[in-house]
């Protein structure tokens, strides 16, 4: 079992999820009610992409534009984070590499996505 794949299933039972895994190619979505999708991919060898991708509300124009402006590189954020947009869905997402895949880690990611999703939709 692969570093990210065991992170997965600790990720799962911290949770209460019982036992998540990867399904081929190496992937994990978890819909989230209200929220959005979150998933988790292998990338670029054995490092894993964590992500966010939820629908803005209709005719919001400005939820992509603020979350573009929280990859500057003067947000200093605990990591380097991505936005784009993806089937009209906006998408925060996280690299982790494989040094760094813990279930621990993959948690506060998972929670620190969540709360920039928050803090987009409140402005």
């Amino acid at each position: 079992m692969s570093r990210a794949s065991e992170a997965i299933f600790e990720l799962g039972r911290r949770l209460g999820l019982g036992e998540l895994a990867f399904e081929p190619p190496e992937a994990l979505s978890l819909d989230v009610a209200g929220v959005g999708r979150l998933s988790f991919e292998a990338a670029f060898g054995d490092d894993l992409l964590a992500s966010l991708a939820w629908p803005p509300p209709p005719y919001d124009r400005e939820t992509l534009p603020a979350a573009l402006e929280l990859c500057a590189p003067d947000r200093r954020h605990p990591r380097p984070l991505k936005a784009s947009l993806f089937k009209d869905d906006v998408v925060l997402s996280v690299l982790l590499p494989e040094s760094e895949i813990a279930a621990p880690e993959l948690e506060r990611v998972m929670l620190w996505l969540l709360s920039l999703r928050e803090n987009l939709l409140k402005r």
